[in-house]
C-alpha cells in the first residue's frame, strides 16, 4: 500500500461513490449492497452514522468505519469502546488482519484499495505527496472556470460565516447593538495588526453612544479617544494637550470611564501615518463630520457611498504638523488612505452586515454585503501575488477574499478532500 494513502480518500470514495460498487462482498465473501451509504461524523466515533447495508440478504441498520488497513482498528483501541459496537460495515483500503466484535464474531469488513479506479489514486497521491505552494498547483488548469468560480463564492460564504461567528461569540444575545458592536470591530481594523487588541479594548471602555454624544464638539471627541487610550502624556507646555487632558480628566469622572493600558499600543516599526494617535485624530473628525456613522455603513448600498462616509483629512490644527504627541514634524496632511479604508470595509463592514443579515434570516441582505466585495478591487498580498502567478484569476476584493480562505483553510492543511477543485482534479480520468 502506498504510504501516502490516508482515511480520508476512503470517507471520500464512499461518500460521493467514487468506486467500483459492482457485485459488492466481504473478505468472507458475503455479498454487500449499499442502501445507504450514512451520515459523514466529524466528531468522534464512528465515520458514518446511520448507514443501511444488506449483507447476504440481511438488511443492517448501523455504523461505518473506516481505516487505511484494518489491523488500525485495534492500534486505535476500537475494541475498548463501546461506541464502536453498532458498526456494521468495517470498510478499509487493505485488509492486513481480521477483526472481530467483543463476542468473537467477524466484523463484516469490505476491502476498497482494489476498487478506486487507478486515476483517482495516482491523483490523490500526487496530492498528498506534493510539496509545492500549492498542492494542485500543476493541475488546476484542466479544471473548468465556472467549476472553480463557483468554489471560489463558496469560499466567501465560508469565510464570512467563520468572521462572524467571532463575532456573534462577543455580542450581548439578549440586548445586541449593532452601532456599538460594528464600532468596535471597526476600531479593530483601523491600524496595524499589532494595535488590533488595544482599539477592540478602546472600544469596549469608551462606548459609541458617549462619542455621539459629544459628537458636535471634536476637541471632547479627541479628549476622551486620547485620554481612554491612554496616549495623553503627563505633562506638556502645549495649550492644546495641556487642555486635553484636562477635558478628559473632567469627562472622565463624570462618565465613570477608565482608561486602558498603555501596553497595549505599538509604535515601533510603524509607518507614521499608521500610528494610533494619528488614527484617533482621523477617527475624532470622522466622528464629528458623519451623524449616526454606523447606522449609515449598515444600510450604504454601494462601495462609493461607503468610500464617501469613510473619506476624512486633516488638513489643519496640531496634527497637521504632528505623529505624535510632542515630536513636531513637516505639515502634512493626514487622510485615511484607500487601502485602509478598503480594509474597513472588507474585514469590519462587509462581515457585519453579512452577520445582521445571518441573524434577521435576510438573504438578501447578505447578498447584498457581499455584493461590496465585487465592487473593491483585489487585494494586494504575498498569497494573492502567488495565486496570480499560478494563473488564477483575481480581480475582486471577493475573489482575493476566497483565495485567501482557500490557501489558510484547505491548501496549508491539505484539505484537499474537502475541496471542489480536489474534487474535480480526483474524478478526472
Amino acid at each position: 500500500m502506498n504510504s501516502f494513502i490516508r482515511e480520508s480518500l476512503l470517507h471520500y470514495v464512499w461518500q460521493y461513490k467514487k468506486y467500483d460498487f459492482f457485485e459488492l462482498k466481504t473478505s468472507n465473501n458475503q455479498t454487500i449492497e449499499i442502501i445507504k451509504g450514512g451520515i459523514h461524523n466529524f466528531d468522534a466515533g464512528p465515520d458514518f452514522l446511520q448507514a443501511t447495508i444488506k449483507i447476504d440478504n440481511k438488511v443492517w441498520y448501523g455504523n461505518v468505519e473506516m481505516h487505511t488497513k484494518s489491523s488500525d482498528w485495534l492500534k486505535h483501541k476500537h475494541q475498548l469502546d463501546p461506541n464502536y459496537n453498532s458498526v456494521i460495515l468495517h470498510v478499509v483500503f487493505e485488509e492486513d488482519v481480521p477483526i472481530f466484535y467483543a463476542d468473537s464474531k467477524a466484523i463484516p469488513c469490505l476491502v476498497l484499495g482494489k476498487r478506486i479506479s487507478h486515476s483517482t489514486i495516482k491523483n490523490y497521491v500526487q496530492l498528498m505527496e506534493n510539496k509545492m505552494w500549492v498542492p494542485c498547483q500543476n493541475m488546476f488548469s484542466s479544471i473548468s472556470n465556472d467549476s472553480i468560480e463557483f468554489w471560489k463564492y463558496r469560499l466567501v460564504v465560508e469565510r464570512m460565516e467563520d468572521r462572524v461567528l467571532k463575532y456573534k461569540s462577543k455580542l450581548n444575545l439578549n440586548n445586541i447593538d449593532w452601532d456599538q458592536n460594528l464600532y468596535v470591530a471597526f476600531l479593530s481594523y483601523l491600524s496595524a495588526k499589532v494595535n488590533r487588541l488595544g482599539f477592540e479594548e478602546l472600544g469596549k471602555a469608551l462606548p459609541y453612544k458617549l462619542l455621539q454624544k459629544h459628537r458636535n464638539n471634536i476637541f471632547q471627541i479627541e479628549a476622551l479617544l486620547f485620554g481612554t487610550a491612554n496616549v495623553l502624556p503627563k505633562e506638556s507646555a502645549n495649550d492644546y494637550v495641556f487642555n486635553l487632558k484636562k477635558e478628559y480628566d473632567f469627562l472622565s469622572k463624570k462618565y465613570n470611564i477608565k482608561p486602558i493600558s498603555p501596553l497595549l499600543w505599538k509604535f515601533a516599526r510603524l509607518r507614521p501615518q499608521n500610528f494610533v494617535t494619528v488614527r484617533l485624530a482621523q477617527f475624532a473628525k470622522l466622528i464629528n463630520q458623519r451623524e449616526n456613522l454606523f447606522s449609515q455603513l449598515f444600510y450604504s448600498s454601494s462601495i462609493v457611498e461607503i468610500k464617501k462616509l469613510l473619506s476624512v483629512q486633516i488638513n489643519e490644527g496640531y496634527w497637521l504638523s504632528h505623529f505624535h504627541f510632542g515630536k513636531k514634524s513637516k505639515v502634512v496632511p493626514k487622510s485615511m488612505g484607500t487601502q485602509l479604508v478598503e480594509s474597513l470595509v472588507i474585514n469590519a463592514i462587509v462581515p457585519f452586515r453579512f452577520l445582521h443579515g445571518m441573524w434577521h434570516d435576510d438573504e438578501a441582505e447578505k447578498e447584498n454585503a457581499l455584493s461590496i466585495l465585487d465592487q473593491l478591487p483585489s487585494e494586494k498580498n504575498k498569497i494573492i501575488k502567488n495565486w496570480v502567478s499560478l494563473g488564477m484569476k483575481c480581480d475582486t476584493a471577493m475573489d482575493s477574499q476566497a483565495l485567501i480562505e482557500l490557501k489558510s483553510n484547505y491548501c496549508d492543511v491539505q484539505r484537499c478532500l474537502d475541496c471542489q477543485i480536489g474534487h474535480a482534479i480526483l474524478s478526472n480520468e
